[in-house]
């Protein structure tokens, strides 16, 4: 193997910790994670017919995925809006509404912090470039 596919991996791996550490720290005083964030910004934007389906949208097990649920709902950010079947749906409380809005804005500062040493087409170019590899491992 190319050693070049190891160290670019890693690069990838630590990039995405350091963004994850990040934004757990700016987020820690409202008592959310960056995977509590996924989850509470899954149900904002609301694009998804159920859990299951959101929670193959931000990378989890529908296990994973409920237990950050049962967390959200803990805190009061979130509610059951409705059953269609089997599926549940959730909704944003007004607490979680006036949370999201402060966090999204964070999430979105360490985003742009992590980036702003690429111009606008370098961010274009990796796009494409993990955009073919990911479409290469898909199949």
């Amino acid at each position: 193997m190319d050693e070049r596919f190891r160290k670019l991996g890693l690069a990838l791996r630590r990039m995405d910790r350091l963004k994850t550490s990040a934004a757990d720290s700016a987020l820690a005083p409202f008592g959310l994670s960056m995977s509590l964030w996924g989850v509470l910004r899954q149900i904002a934007i609301g694009t998804a017919p159920s859990a299951n389906a959101m929670a193959e949208a931000v990378f989890m097990t529908p296990q994973s995925f409920g237990e950050l649920v049962k967390k959200l709902l803990k805190l009061g950010m979130i509610r059951k809006k409705s059953n269609v079947g089997r599926a549940i749906q959730y909704e944003l409380t007004d607490k979680g509404k006036e949370a999201f809005a402060q966090v999204d804005t964070l999430v979105d500062e360490i985003h742009d912090k992590l980036f702003s040493p690429l111009n606008d087409e370098e961010i274009d170019s990796f796009n494409d470039f993990l955009d073919r590899i990911i479409g290469n491992m898909q199949g």
